[in-house]
């Protein structure tokens, strides 16, 4: 044994020190690997990183995918793979263009319309303002395009000239608003689906009891399409200088019209005065080139101020800037507890309405709301914190967006005033509850429910078990006391009754000059109006905005600099071809789907079910 142990020893001691070998020379080799991948994107952030403005130019600008008020949140490493839905930052692209219009390196301004998936008439509109502010510097504006849809137009009509690709065209048809009923599937597969509403206009769950439309619905929702489109029209004739009533006889007549033309819809475009030039896509280059000189770097290229190196500048400008009104935009579907950017939880913006309240730099608080309402209860918690913040002796002023509606209307009702755009889709005062239960199709598969209970309602969420009458009157009931309260609130807000405001609820949906008239908003105007009004309130005479958003992660900051440096948004080739930003856009809808995130919200807890105050038609809307 003595023997032994010594050679025993040395044999423990020599694999020790060699398996400690090999584990340092593996950390070590993942440590140079670490190293080797941080100097790779360290590299390419400074290679791609905004360079300073050399040389004066036209600023151009690209809209990718939808205008939206809020980004929506990615998981981090979605932004290096590039895995996110196309969508652009409409508050930057204001800033810029605003920025530009006293800039004297700024000769003008290219939009490039290509990539544009729309966002709303309103929110063009906010755009549109910008641009015809820029407008009076006396520089150019150009926008181009392939094949202009509606929205794309739209915009497009804010510009001096507009130039389209010689097998292009101009697509107007006037707004529709379709919904998909699936009470045929759903009979079918043997689901009971229980609806309590208040509101005989509350027509988001008509889908699932109906196989149409209803009348009160096809009523209310004709009138705001039509004077939502007699809006369009009338905006893209004076900027067009084209007669009244042209756009509808060119729908009209299309069929005529493009057989006039040979079948040439880019000349027909042309010939109506739709747009000023057209042809190839180095036609469209030589006459930009014409316009605005050529590119140092590339002689076949245009020179223009390349959009991320000027939003650079307005960054670092902000950000030596001590901000003396908060800013904070609440976009998406209102839903309960915390929700990532994209969406409104009842929490999430509950915290962040009492951080603006607790920061004392802030004299007033500016809350951007462009939703289509969810949640009654969380809007509610939102509203209550509103009202304290306004106690607290900070007004609160609303600037309503594309939509503010049910919900998105009762959180903004807590406000010291409420601003909305002409074409905001609001009102939808109506609130439902919709509960689905299974007993006939498990019943189809020979599955039953049987059991014993204390009362008729202990089965009361059993999904799997049919509604009792009992359950009934206790779920309409529940819908009704949510429905006076939130008459309630709109009453005491707007100094009215609630039978005055009955009048103008029962979940009719206005547009924003309508909702003028009816004492359902304040003000017409944009953003900016809202800034500058909130501004005089509080009697700050030189407003600076503050952001006020939720705190990031080092590493999602990381990225979220990487994602911002590195995207492509210049006049090169958009690498997606129709069929991938197709499906990313009809995956984008499907996860934004109310019903479906409604439905996920409902199942996670059966037993306590929701009452929403959501709006169909401002989900839908043209």
């Amino acid at each position: 044994m003595s023997n032994s142990t010594p050679s025993k020893n040395i044999f423990v001691r020599i694999w020790r020190f060699l398996w400690g070998a090999v584990s340092w020379l593996r950390i070590a080799m993942l440590n140079v690997i670490f190293l080797v991948v941080l100097f790779i994107v360290f590299s390419t952030v400074m290679e791609s990183a905004p360079k300073p403005i050399e040389q004066p130019g036209p600023l151009f600008i690209a809209p990718s995918g939808i205008l939206v008020d809020q980004l929506s949140y990615e998981p981090p490493l979605a932004a290096l793979t590039g895995d996110t839905p196309p969508e652009t930052h409409l508050r930057s692209l204001i800033e810029s263009i605003q920025r530009a219009t006293t800039d004297n390196r700024v000769t003008g301004l290219i939009i490039k319309l290509n990539d544009l998936n729309g966002g709303g008439i309103s929110k063009i509109q906010e755009l549109g303002q910008a641009i015809t502010a820029f407008k009076q510097s006396q520089k150019p504006v150009i926008a181009y395009g392939n094949f202009l849809d509606q929205q794309q137009y739209y915009l497009a009509s804010y510009a001096d000239t507009i130039f389209i690709h010689d097998m292009g065209g101009v697509a107007i048809t006037g707004f529709g608003l379709y919904r998909n009923y699936f009470k045929g599937l759903i009979d079918k597969l043997g689901i009971n689906v229980h609806v309590f509403k208040s509101g005989t206009f509350k027509d988001f769950v008509e889908p699932y009891i109906r196989t149409d439309m209803s009348e009160p619905s096809r009523a209310h929702n004709e009138a705001w399409i039509t004077s939502l489109w007699q809006t369009y029209s009338n905006d893209v004739e004076q900027r067009r200088d084209l007669a009244s009533g042209q756009l509808d006889n060119y729908i009209k007549k299309l069929p005529q019209l493009l057989s006039d033309a040979d079948g040439n819809s880019a000349k027909l475009a042309q010939d109506y005065k739709l747009v000023d030039e057209i042809g190839s896509k180095q036609a469209l280059i030589n006459y930009l080139i014409e316009q605005f000189g050529q590119s140092k770097d590339d002689s076949n290229m245009f020179n223009y101020i390349n959009p991320l190196s000027y939003q650079h500048e307005i960054a670092l400008e902000k950000f030596q800037q001590q901000g003396n009104i908060g800013l904070i935009v609440a976009a998406g579907n209102i839903m309960d507890g915390e929700q990532p950017e994209g969406s409104i939880g009842g929490d999430t913006l509950s915290q962040l309405i009492r951080k603006a309240r607790n920061d004392k730099n802030l004299q007033a608080l500016v809350l951007r709301v462009d939703s289509g309402g969810g949640s009654a209860f969380a809007s509610e918690l939102i509203r209550q914190e509103i009202t304290e913040t306004r106690a607290a002796g900070k007004p609160v002023f609303i600037s309503m967006g594309s939509m503010a509606a049910s919900g998105g209307y009762w959180l903004s009702a807590g406000a010291d005033q409420i601003w909305s755009t002409p074409t905001t889709l609001t009102g939808s005062i109506g609130v439902f509850s919709i509960v689905p239960t299974f007993e006939s199709t498990i019943d189809k598969i020979g599955v039953t429910s049987d059991g014993v209970a204390t009362s008729e309602l202990a089965g009361l969420f059993h999904l799997d078990r049919p509604m009792s009458e009992q359950a009934k009157t206790v779920f309409q009931m529940g819908v009704e006391s949510v429905y006076s309260k939130f008459l309630g609130i709109v009453a005491d807000a707007r100094n009215s009754s609630v039978d005055d405001i009955r009048k103008v609820a029962e979940g009719r949906v206005w547009l924003g000059e309508q909702a003028l008239e009816h004492n359902l908003v304040d003000h017409l105007g944009s953003l900016e109006d809202a800034i500058a009004a909130v501004a005089q309130h509080a009697n700050i005479s030189r407003p600076v905005i503050t952001l006020v958003e939720r705190d990031l992660t080092p590493f999602e900051e990381l990225l979220k600099n990487i994602s911002l440096n590195t995207q492509a948004t210049f006049p090169a080739s958009n690498t997606n071809n129709v069929v991938n930003t197709l499906f990313n856009n009809m995956a984008r809808q499907l996860n934004q789907d109310p019903l479906t995130q409604l439905l996920a919200d409902q199942s996670k807890n059966v037993s306590q079910p929701k009452i929403y105050a959501l709006c169909a038609e401002c989900l839908s809307q043209p």
